[in-house]
């Protein structure tokens, strides 16, 4: 054979038989996972220069401290929506408030309206009432000047006191000028 023949590899190999890979139980892959936890704890506390213990102690502590941390997070999270809710219905609340005030006047003024012309018409009623009893024209367009004098204001006062003065001034007035006639009238 020549050193060409020795060194070159041919080109066919015979193939190898696969190999399979060893495959371990659930068992035995939680067993390697706890001891290689267990030696990287020791690993980290040689470092740290402090015991196992006590390195559990401060990672307890550790995640202690995030779970306080997290839960004061949320608090304030949960606190802060309710304040914006709060917020909100209390905008909506003084919305709603003021439509109500709204619809309210109107509907107090539509009352109160109502109620003006009732009393006016009321009033126009006793006028011609009182008109209807005069016995002559004279004193008919008399009192009817002196009824119309009477104010909007006078006849729509709250306590209507000024009204029942004025016409009670008003048909005295005419009664005595009626009686004073009726006596010329008899003489």
């Amino acid at each position: 054979m020549s050193e060409e023949e020795i060194f070159d590899k041919p080109l066919d190999p015979k193939p190898k038989p696969a190999r399979k890979k060893k495959e371990l139980s659930e068992a035995q892959k939680a067993a390697l996972a706890k001891g290689r936890a267990k030696m990287a704890e020791k690993r980290a506390a040689k470092k740290a220069g402090k015991t196992v213990e006590e390195l559990k102690k401060e990672k307890e502590e550790q995640k202690a401290e995030k779970e306080k941390i997290k839960l004061e997070k949320k608090i304030a999270k949960e606190s802060e929506k309710g304040a914006k809710k709060d917020a909100k219905q209390r905008k909506e609340s003084l919305a709603q408030k003021r439509r109500m005030k709204k619809q309210q006047e109107a509907m107090n003024q539509v009352i109160s309206k109502q109620k003006r012309e009732k009393i006016l018409d009321n009033f126009n009623d006793k006028k011609c009432e009182i008109l209807s009893k005069c016995t002559n024209i004279e004193t008919f367009n008399k009192l009817s000047e002196e009824l119309n004098d009477i104010s909007e204001e006078d006849i729509l006062d709250v306590g209507q006191d000024k009204l029942k003065k004025k016409l009670l001034e008003k048909l005295k007035k005419y009664e005595t000028e009626e009686s004073i006639k009726l006596k010329l009238n008899l003489n």
